[in-house]
């Protein structure tokens, strides 16, 4: 079972936390950079989340920083042992790009998601079957037992919605057009429909159609996810495309998207006309 938890949350808090301590020693990262030995360019990936200092460097930013309280160096100390700690998808190190696990790290320790897909059904939300349709058709250099191992990861994320610890809570907002796209044959079109309704009786996932009918609306720019936190951890957008995989943290960023998926809401099928609408689809892929 998925458990909430994993080192990428971790790393992320122990960077902001040392970043503000840097900041209030009035020391720039030129400066930890030669204490260390090292180039600027670690101090930045240190806090950003991006890499985990050892203890000994740990030791030595906290005392350049002047933190000598027994109870604040003992908390940084843990997070550092939480950041270290290796997390369930690293088994699958080997066929997931590096920005990947940096998602599925977040999704792992995330409390809630709220997301809008335009093209197929969300990641979370997945069959088997059409899993691996997808990803066989979007990685057409990918090895078959590479598509098998991903489509694996895709559903074993999913556990994070029945995790007895805080199940992460999932709404979501799919076009029709993404549940109508013949993805894998009839049959995988119907399992996969009626995966949906299944999964849409937990109390933790809230699934919302976007009738094509609807036509122009606020989430045309293109998909995203508004990834939730514990208070410690402020909210992050993420947004995937072609070019890359973005995460946003400016609150700029987040209220205009968070007003766009409140405007999505209002604009989608409510979740039991929506419910009514994928069982009608079902009986068209009989």
């Amino acid at each position: 079972m998925v458990k909430r938890r994993g080192p990428v949350v971790g790393r992320r808090k122990l960077g902001k936390a040392l970043r503000r301590l840097r900041e209030a020693a009035d020391l720039k990262g030129a400066d930890v950079a030669r204490q260390l030995k090292c180039v600027t360019s670690r101090i930045s990936r240190i806090e950003g989340g991006d890499l985990v200092p050892n203890r000994d460097d740990l030791r030595i930013m906290l005392e350049m920083y002047g933190v000598e309280d027994d109870s604040e160096r003992q908390l940084l100390f843990d997070l550092l042992t939480e950041a270290n700690r290796k997390g369930w998808y690293e088994s699958y190190g080997r066929i997931m790009h590096p920005k990947f696990q940096v998602y599925i790290g977040l999704e792992t320790d995330a409390t809630a998601l709220n997301a809008y897909e335009t093209v197929f059904v969300h990641g979370l939300l997945q069959t088997s079957a059409y899993a691996h349709a997808i990803i066989d058709a979007t990685m057409p250099r990918a090895y078959p037992e590479e598509v098998d191992e991903l489509s694996e990861l895709r559903v074993k994320r999913q556990e994070a919605l029945t995790r007895s610890d805080d199940p992460l809570q999932l709404w979501a907002i799919l076009e029709e057009g993404a549940i109508r796209r013949p993805v894998g044959g009839s049959s995988t079109m119907r399992a996969q429909v009626e995966h949906l309704l299944q999964v849409t009786e937990l109390p933790s996932v809230h699934v919302q159609i976007m009738p094509t009918s609807v036509g122009a609306h606020a989430g045309l720019s293109g998909p995203f996810t508004i990834m939730e936190f514990d208070q410690e951890i402020p909210d992050i957008l993420f947004v995937e495309s072609q070019g890359g995989n973005l995460y946003l943290e400016k609150p700029a960023d987040l209220r205009r998207c968070k007003l766009t998926m409140n405007l999505l809401r209002d604009k989608a099928a409510a979740t039991e006309e929506s419910r009514r609408l994928l069982m009608e689809l079902a009986k068209e892929h009989e």
